[in-house]
């Protein structure tokens, strides 16, 4: 429905929960808001992509637990957002395809947090051996790498999506440009044939 604003809300009790890829699509003149909880001193992490429709751009804003807007951006294509939670409480993350009157889009992210405050705390504790530091500073990179993965893998979509599109207008354009052409020539050799015809009446 046209103007109708969706939200989803992610609820999160652990202290390190990734949500993982997802993709949906924004009506025009729609707008769709996700909600993640985050304690004090988590990092609030928003990774996006712009796959599909229009001029594959969105509108982006989060707010914090206060409603006021941490991060705002218009007409984005794609986009990697880090914050520090400075309160606890629930995040919410819009996208808002207000300004398209006949386009959706189709947008991939991941919404999720980065325990840097309850992983510092645990790195630096007396009875962690240099072993578990590794492995916990191991987890964090790999999260990091799958994040990163994803974050290529839907770039590479859309830009596969952006040639396909290019290639479909070029072989178009091409198609009634030649169109054209030989419209002119029959055009002209239809005006040639009258004209010596008549000349050959006379």
């Amino acid at each position: 429905m046209i103007g109708m604003k969706t939200m989803i809300s992610i609820a999160v009790f652990s202290q390190a929960v990734m949500v993982g890829a997802m993709e949906f699509v924004v009506g025009a003149r729609d707008e769709q808001c996700f909600m993640i909880k985050a304690e004090m001193n988590e990092k609030v992490v928003v990774e996006f992509q712009v796959v599909s429709g229009g001029f594959m751009d969105i509108d982006i804003q989060l707010y914090g637990p206060d409603m006021k807007a941490i991060y705002k951006q218009d007409r984005q294509k794609e986009g990697l957002v880090h914050t520090i939670a400075q309160v606890n409480g629930i995040h919410k993350l819009c996208f808002s395809n207000e300004m398209s009157t006949l386009t959706s889009k189709t947008i991939d992210f991941e919404f999720h947090l980065a325990s840097t405050k309850a992983h510092h705390d645990a790195i630096t504790h007396e009875h962690i051996n240099p072993l578990q530091q590794a492995i916990m500073t191991m987890k964090e990179n790999i999260k990091s790498l799958k994040t990163q993965e994803s974050f290529l893998s839907a770039r590479n979509i859309r830009h596969q999506y952006t040639i396909e599109s290019t290639n479909s207008r070029v072989f178009w354009f091409q198609f009634l440009e030649s169109a054209t052409l030989i419209g002119v020539a029959l055009v002209q050799v239809v005006l040639l044939k009258q004209f010596f015809e008549q000349k050959r009446g006379m």
